[in-house]
């Protein structure tokens, strides 16, 4: 799950599930979790009362473009939001190697049909638009289950947490504007640099991320005529490479511009800002890769926990047991990362740009790369998404 992190209380025998859960971010992960949470057996008034607390005061419809992929589309499926994204998709038809005079050495098309996975998916979409699709979609579930008579979800904006302890049975948190509140589980999904995890895991948590010295800057910037639906990747000498990309709209392509830090001397220079540091997760219960699975495992994570938690209504910790037994085989192949990955597409020099540019055009020419998607694809397919029947239908 996207930076998704669980406090452990200790179980208590009379509760047969939790009954207040705090769900700190409002980003993928959380609000997913929050409308698998209301799916749970039982009445209306039965169900959990979720909070979920979020620190910005309301959610951007931009960001950065992200991609679904695998079992990622099986769990929007199973929201009934598929055919919604789809019709805010980015619209990106593919990947083109370019140069400083805009030729291209290389294209690699997208698969429309979903079956083969290649480096742009079918469903691209903008991070901020996913996230206001991901809400809308929780406060429908809210209302439902407060038609129903039950509590459904609490929002917390323009707040977050200040310290949380636990004592027998719950969770207590002070937030920052002042109040005070206890629950039974409280879950981290607040990002990369997750507050609510140094809360938690204090000194632990400070290795948790493994830095693969690569700075990025993300920004959107007015379209131009020939910008087109085509993903162009540009590479320059001294590790630096420019991807101009289509945002969705008419008025804006976004730009991503990545930089290869082997000697560390950007590192140096930038000590103590934490965000501008790509980086892999290895946390026990918080796994992201940064390379471009992240979402789906923010969409697996969520799945798993929820469904963990149904199967395992009396005990915390064996549903936490299961979550990360769910959860291991897909982020163990999220993270593998092919040797000299990512420098080795990041070259420094003049030479090995065009040897980069070299190879890319052999890879087209040849259709060898057609053959690696097929055989190889990203690893979002590789695990399957094990069934929770139970969260297959609202919960009555």
């Amino acid at each position: 799950m996207s930076n998704m992190l669980v406090q452990r209380p200790t179980t208590r025998a009379s509760a047969p599930k939790p009954q207040s859960i705090l769900i700190v971010g409002c980003g993928i992960a959380g609000p997913v979790l929050a409308s698998l949470l209301l799916r749970f057996p039982g009445p209306a008034s039965s169900l959990p009362h979720i909070t979920i607390l979020e620190r910005n005061p309301s959610l951007t419809s931009s960001g950065q473009n992200i991609d679904i992929r695998g079992i990622g589309k099986q769990i929007i499926g199973l929201l009934d939001l598929e055919d919604e994204i789809k019709r805010f998709t980015t619209g990106e038809e593919g990947v083109r190697f370019v140069d400083e005079n805009n030729c291209c050495w290389a294209e690699f098309a997208v698969d429309k049909s979903g079956k083969v996975e290649t480096g742009t998916s079918d469903v691209e979409i903008l991070r901020g638009r996913l996230a206001e699709i991901l809400l809308d979609k929780t406060k429908r579930d809210s209302k439902d289950v407060q038609d129903r008579g039950g509590k459904g979800v609490e929002f917390i904006f323009e707040d977050s947490l200040e310290s949380l302890h636990q004592d027998e049975g719950k969770v207590h948190v002070q937030l920052a504007n002042g109040g005070e509140r206890s629950f039974d589980l409280v879950v981290g999904a607040d990002g990369l640099h997750s507050r609510t995890r140094k809360l938690a895991f204090g000194n632990e948590a400070e290795g948790c991320l493994k830095k693969l010295h690569m700075f990025a800057a993300f920004f959107s910037m007015p379209k131009e005529d020939e910008d087109g639906e085509w993903r162009s990747w540009f590479h320059a000498p001294g590790g630096v490479s420019i991807m101009l990309r289509p945002s969705g709209t008419k008025e804006k392509s976004t730009v991503l511009i990545l930089l290869a830090d082997k000697s560390g001397i950007i590192a140096d220079q930038l000590a103590g800002s934490e965000r501008s540091i790509p980086a892999q997760k290895k946390l026990v219960m918080s796994k992201l890769n940064r390379i471009g699975m992240g979402t789906t495992l923010a969409l697996a994570g969520a799945y798993h926990l929820a469904g963990s938690l149904v199967d395992n209504p009396s005990s915390h910790s064996q549903a936490f047991e299961a979550y990360e037994e769910a959860m291991r085989p897909l982020v163990a192949n999220a993270q593998k990362l092919p040797p000299a990955m990512p420098h080795l597409i990041h070259p420094q020099s003049t030479w090995g740009v065009w040897v980069l540019r070299i190879l890319v055009a052999a890879i087209y020419w040849s259709g060898v790369g057609t053959l690696l998607f097929k055989w190889k694809g990203p690893p979002a397919s590789v695990v399957k998404l094990k069934e929770y029947g139970i969260l297959a239908e609202k919960g009555e």
